[in-house]
């Protein structure tokens, strides 16, 4: 009962956005919240069907995952675009990465700033909100569609409220 309300919360969500925008720019890590959420809107489109919907699969390379699951999201994004398409949905697929002197390695290597930690985050504007930003100014009129756990820890919750943090 509880994944039924789940799946009917999320199509609420979707319902509403597509009222709103035809682009829905979909936050994509390769994580586990943000492959459910995917899997989701594409249960959704089987569903409803619209007709004039455009999808960005939005992917933030930090350049310093493990190969396999860079892989992983590389994949899915692929099989995601198949799968949509197969469905007139048209989808771009966008990947969003550092400035080369921004990346974890330059940083901590050359630089020598210390590795990040809870108090000093300097990581999480460099990879991922920079880059992720300068992929959303390409676009004008799109709902941001970002997966997160309720469980989320309260710093994340409150900054997801503020609209801050991408997937």
């Amino acid at each position: 009962m509880v994944f039924t309300s789940i799946i009917a919360d999320a199509f609420k969500v979707f319902d509403e956005a597509y009222t709103r925008s035809r682009r829905f720019i979909l936050a994509y890590s390769g994580g586990k919240d943000s492959t459910a959420t995917a899997i989701l809107l594409y249960k959704w489109v089987l569903e409803r069907r619209p007709r004039d919907l455009e999808v960005v699969i939005l992917h933030n390379d930090t350049m310093s995952e493990i190969l396999p699951m860079e892989a992983w999201a590389r994949k899915f994004m692929s099989e995601f675009t198949a799968r949509m398409e197969g469905l007139g949905i048209e989808v771009v697929r966008e990947v969003a990465t550092p400035e080369p002197t921004d990346t974890f390695y330059w940083r901590v290597f050359v630089r020598g700033y210390p590795a990040p930690t809870f108090n000093f985050r300097w990581c999480v504007d460099l990879l991922k909100l920079n880059p992720t930003r300068r992929v959303l100014a390409r676009y004008r009129d799109y709902i941001l569609i970002v997966g997160s756990r309720d469980e989320e820890s309260a710093a994340r919750v409150k900054s997801m409220r503020l609209g801050l943090v991408p997937a």
